[in-house]
């Protein structure tokens, strides 16, 4: 849902105030899905985190490229997504863990809220 209007947030407010609103909405999305006590309240906490997420998949990369000197741009973003490849791979890993917990599912979003406070 954030796809079509990240770009244009971007250029709005500019790429530092994006990735603040990101962090904004994954705390708040996050919150929402710990909160949850029904199907469509989780799935409110879940859209609101999908939103930060692409404003995320555009603000921080644009950022990133922008405030990079020109000789080190190449590696600085290079890194950067090798870097949410392996979140990714150590979030999957954390969520296999806490698969058989009795309200894992709540801690493996919960996390979430770690990385947008940290960032």
């Amino acid at each position: 849902a954030g796809g079509p209007v990240s770009g244009f947030v971007c250029d709005h407010i500019g790429r530092r105030r994006t990735v603040h609103l990101q962090n904004v909405l994954f705390a708040i999305g996050t919150l929402l899905i710990c909160a949850a006590e029904s199907l469509p309240a989780l799935l409110v906490g879940r859209f609101v985190v999908g939103v930060g997420a692409s404003f995320s998949a555009v603000a921080s990369l644009a950022y990133l490229c922008e405030v990079s000197p020109a000789n080190l741009r190449g590696r600085m973003t290079s890194t950067y997504e090798m870097l949410v490849v392996i979140g990714i791979l150590l979030a999957w890993c954390v969520d296999f863990g806490l698969a058989g917990v009795e309200g894992g599912w709540r801690w493996m979003f919960g996390g979430i809220l770690v990385v947008a406070m940290v960032q």
